[in-house]
């Protein structure tokens, strides 16, 4: 009796086993077989940076496997001329909810760089992934230096200068803190791709009666000229050859002419 009971219950513990294992792999040819939306990457960041600055850029990684509450993952680098190897920090990280934030030291040189995200979606033993590449032009910025006085009694802290380029706002910088009769210089990186031939002017502005420039006033104004492109010798040279060339020819085409209209003089 024993023994019949005992064997009973082997057996429902087999077919039980058996039910649990086909449920298993159903569950998991379903979840292989599911059809998910493609993995995305969208990189957000400047694109026209300075020599050795640092930039922060948003990441997000969308779609995949990950959507039914699985987890996304970036890795990410700079392909170009002396990067870094902490160029991009941090190179790799992951979260459920897919987004991220990276900073990028930008290299010495100026040159384009390429920024390649790589971002996967996975859940459980399923990842899907995708690839973005962003160029990035890395160039040597515009450096504006000034010089302020406190000719106050106290120290003055988080003093703002304004920069102003042609009568447009370009930036500010911070200068911590500056003590009574003393001089503080002021530094500001303007990254521009290039401006117009001609004269420009830089205003420099503080909103405190206790700071002034080297002028005793509380703004002053930089001009510097940029050149236009050189000529194009190489034009010029052509140019010059061609008109050497028509105007040899022109002097053939006249003397021959002037030889043919000559006539034998008759002797008498």
């Amino acid at each position: 009796m024993e023994d019949d009971k005992t064997k009973k219950v082997l057996l429902i513990s087999i077919i039980s086993f058996i039910i649990i294992l086909s449920f298993s792999g159903i569950i998991a040819n379903n979840v292989q077989a599911k059809v998910y939306p493609e993995v995305t990457v969208i990189v957000s960041g400047p694109t026209l940076t300075a020599i050795n600055q640092s930039y922060f850029y948003n990441i997000t990684v969308a779609g995949g496997p990950a959507t039914d509450g699985g987890i996304y993952q970036y890795h990410a680098y700079l392909v170009g001329k002396n990067i870094s190897a902490i160029a991009v920090a941090p190179a790799n990280s992951s979260s459920k909810s897919g987004k991220f934030v990276v900073n990028i030291t930008m290299p010495a040189i100026a040159q384009t760089v390429t920024l390649v995200v790589t971002g996967n979606s996975t859940l459980g033993n399923i990842t899907k992934n995708s690839t973005e590449k962003i160029p990035i032009n890395v160039i040597k910025p515009l450096l504006i230096h000034s010089i302020i006085y406190n000719r106050g009694l106290i120290t003055l802290d988080n003093v703002t200068v304004e920069f102003y380029l042609d009568g447009t706002f370009i930036g500010s910088s911070l200068v911590p803190s500056i003590l009574p009769f003393t001089n503080a210089s002021v530094f500001f990186n303007y990254t521009v791709a290039s401006l117009p031939t001609g004269y420009h002017t830089v205003k420099v502005v503080v909103n405190n009666t206790m700071i002034v420039f080297s002028n005793g006033k509380n703004y002053e104004t930089i001009t510097f000229y940029v050149p236009g492109p050189p000529p194009n010798y190489t034009l010029i040279y052509e140019l010059t050859a061609v008109s050497v060339t028509v105007a040899i020819v022109l002097i053939i085409i006249l003397y021959m002419g002037s030889k043919k209209k000559k006539k034998p003089v008759k002797k008498w």
